[in-house]
């Protein structure tokens, strides 16, 4: 190490050195050599290696002081024991009492990198965007230290994408490889678009591969009401078969409406007077075609009274289980107020309404017969009176 001339003299001549004294070089300060600077720590043929700069003591430091009153100072400094990191690098903002900036060591390589374009890498000297973040599953951690501590991360690796509520050990978003384009799209009117970036209304859901259904579950046991249509006014919902012409009559598309109180399934035209069906809150029904039933509608027998083997009951036998029963036999009873099988009740009626054509037609012979044996036996009473007629007058 080099010191003054005078200092070297004095030790020369074995003479006690002075206080060494504040220098102050007036001029421009060049050193064509090594520089080492430190509390007492740099020897004399200190070992630089490739190092132009050495700061040496227990706990370097270089500070940055800012002359002009209230500006603030820095400090750069190793192993400062406020910084909470042992043996750290840091950035000290002396006014304020902060580290706005910490290294600790035994830090891996490109840990912060900044490109010359500004993109910032992560664990990577090649970052491709602002922000390059690259790890076996690199994680962006946002905590609260406010209130009651909570904690998400947001991250990504080879399984998904995800969101993680940390505190809570949950995850309740992912994203997984491959997901189609448009998986999930929030348009700027609000409207949300899956498998679609130009949503038509509040959800659209579009897929072109045979799979655009939506499925509720509920997996636990109870009753749970899973769809309300909510509107402040008409509602309704659709279903439409693309495939059939969009004509009127045509079935193309069928509504089923809540309106003004009334249940209503219609399909085009619509109006007024052409609504397919109307259910009204008393359980009236009206419907603009024909009702067919396919089950249950011939319980009592119907058209096997025409059987040859049937074993059909006489107008007697019938009258007294009818007056027996209390009801027609086939038809069954019919309680005041009670819900019915129109169907069934609509079978039985027609198996009576039988039995009584064929007791009519039975009727109607046994009539035809006795009118014509009134009609022979009255033939006969006018020859007997016309022959007792004429014995009279004879």
């Amino acid at each position: 190490m080099k010191t003054t001339a005078l200092h070297t003299a004095l030790l020369t001549l074995g003479l006690a050195a002075p206080a060494l004294a504040d220098q102050v070089i007036s001029d421009d300060l060049i050193v064509e050599a090594n520089l080492c600077v430190g509390s007492g720590d740099c020897v004399n043929g200190e070992n630089f290696g490739n190092t132009d700069i050495r700061i040496k003591s227990l706990s370097p430091e270089i500070q940055f002081f800012d002359g002009e009153a209230n500006h603030t100072t820095w400090t750069v400094s190793v192993d400062d024991q406020l910084s909470g990191v042992e043996q750290g690098f840091s950035i000290r903002d002396e006014t304020n009492g902060v580290f706005p900036f910490v290294i600790a060591p035994n830090g891996v390589s490109s840990a912060l990198f900044i490109q010359n374009n500004g993109h910032i890498g992560l664990g990577t000297t090649m970052p491709g965007e602002e922000l390059h973040v690259t790890g076996t599953s690199p994680n962006l951690r946002l905590e609260d230290t406010i209130g009651t501590p909570y904690m998400w991360d947001v991250g990504g690796n080879n399984f998904n994408f995800f969101i993680e509520d940390v505190t809570g050990n949950k995850f309740p978003l992912r994203i997984y490889p491959s997901a189609p384009e448009n998986s999930i799209v929030a348009g700027s009117n609000g409207n949300i678009g899956l498998g679609t970036n130009v949503p038509s209304t509040g959800l659209h859901l579009r897929r072109a591969n045979g799979t655009g259904a939506i499925l509720i579950e509920e997996t636990s046991a109870g009753t749970l009401g899973q769809m309300t249509l909510r509107n402040n006014g008409i509602t309704f919902f659709s279903l439409e078969d693309t495939s059939i012409a969009n004509l009127d009559n045509s079935g193309r598309k069928w509504n089923f409406q809540n309106q003004n109180g009334t249940f209503r399934v219609t399909t085009a035209p619509g109006g007024a007077g052409d609504i397919e069906m109307i259910l009204t809150p008393a359980g009236d029904m009206t419907i603009e075609g024909t009702l067919t039933t396919s089950g249950g509608t011939c319980g009592g027998g119907c058209d096997a009274v025409f059987s040859d083997d049937y074993d059909l009951p006489s107008i007697t036998e019938h009258a007294e289980a009818m007056w027996s029963l209390g009801h027609l036999p086939n038809v069954g009873p019919t309680v005041e107020n009670a819900p019915i099988n129109v169907s069934d009740k609509l079978g039985r009626m027609l198996n009576e309404l039988e039995h009584a054509h064929i007791y009519i037609d039975h009727l109607h012979t046994r009539l035809a017969d006795e009118t014509e044996r009134n009609a022979s036996q009255q033939a006969q009473i006018e020859a007997l009176m016309a022959r007792i007629d004429a014995l009279e007058e004879g």
